[in-house]
């Protein structure tokens, strides 16, 4: 193991950074979705981001959540997958490994969580509400899988 391999440290340092990018805007996107799906639409007074939002499923399997905030929190978790799954799904539908109906049911599911992303932010001005709405559209689809791509590009290197 060489530990004092630099651009390992770097490939590490900037998959801890795109990780907790990504962790950030999950449970951004988590929070708004489950209040879109309890509450309905609300705005940005009313959200109150925590990071208990990432233990949820956690909690649901050993049933601390039930009703409709069991649902919410599943089908938060549902979009969120969505989110970490689209870039590769055009590539399995090329493959015929998926059907086109994942496809449209995917962006479907996105555009829904986009939505609430944008109403959530509905006390701020109209050009702050896109470019958030946007940079987590990026973090979530793009972020996991660069930091995938650090993390065993640092492993590499260390060994």
């Amino acid at each position: 193991m060489k530990l004092l391999n630099m651009t390992a440290w770097g490939y590490l340092l900037g998959c801890l950074f795109f990780l907790g990018l990504f962790v950030l805007a999950a449970g951004f996107t988590l929070t708004t979705s489950q209040l879109l799906f309890i509450y309905g639409f609300i705005g940005v007074s009313q959200l109150h981001y925590g990071w208990g939002v990432l233990w949820q499923m956690y909690n649901a399997v050993n049933g601390q959540y039930s009703g409709t905030f069991l649902i919410a929190v599943i089908i938060s978790w549902v979009l969120l997958g969505c989110y970490t799954i689209a870039n590769s799904i055009k590539k399995w539908v090329k493959q015929g490994i998926a059907h086109e109906g994942l496809e449209f049911f995917c962006h479907g599911l996105l555009l829904l969580d986009g939505l609430a992303n944008w109403v959530s932010l509905s006390g701020v001005p109209w050009y702050w509400q896109a470019i958030f709405t946007l940079v987590i559209f990026i973090a979530l689809g793009h972020f996991g899988k660069i930091s995938i791509g650090l993390a065993h590009m640092a492993i590499l290197e260390f060994f």
